[in-house]
């Protein structure tokens, strides 16, 4: 994973997807986001999952599994909502950025003689045409 704090916010949502399907424990979410190409360990998940509970969206409880302790995070009231609320806003950024819905965007300024093909959308590899580091490599 390139940049964890671009995806922290995506780590999240999945917790939070899985608890909703049932409790969840810490290695065996480590385990699922490696199934998904996250690289977290103990060290990052952990944390995430304590600041979840303390804002509200998990709670815990230690289990007894196979003669062990465990803690195991169940979603909560809240922890519901916000994933309804974040499943709206997922689905919306997916139609933008792989099914190209929701163009012209305010945040682009308006150019002439763009193309109705391309609604102003830069490729995930274009270059900027103005400022920032691609206007630094042309010169």
């Amino acid at each position: 994973m390139a940049d964890h704090n671009l995806y922290s916010g995506l780590i999240r949502l999945h917790v939070l997807y899985h608890a909703s399907a049932g409790a969840i424990f810490g290695l065996g979410m480590i385990r699922e986001l490696r199934h998904h190409g996250y690289r977290v360990g103990p060290g990052t998940l952990y944390p995430i999952l304590h600041r979840m509970e303390q804002k509200g969206y998990l709670r815990s409880k230690q289990d007894l599994v196979q003669g062990k302790v465990r803690r195991v995070y169940a979603i909560t009231t809240r922890g519901r909502s916000e994933l309804r609320q974040a499943t709206d806003k997922v689905r919306e950024l997916y139609q933008e950025m792989v099914e190209g819905q929701g163009e012209p965007s305010p945040a682009h300024p308006r150019k002439e003689g763009i193309s109705a093909g391309s609604r102003g959308r830069p490729s995930v590899n274009s270059t900027p045409s103005r400022g920032g580091e691609g206007a630094a490599r042309r010169q």
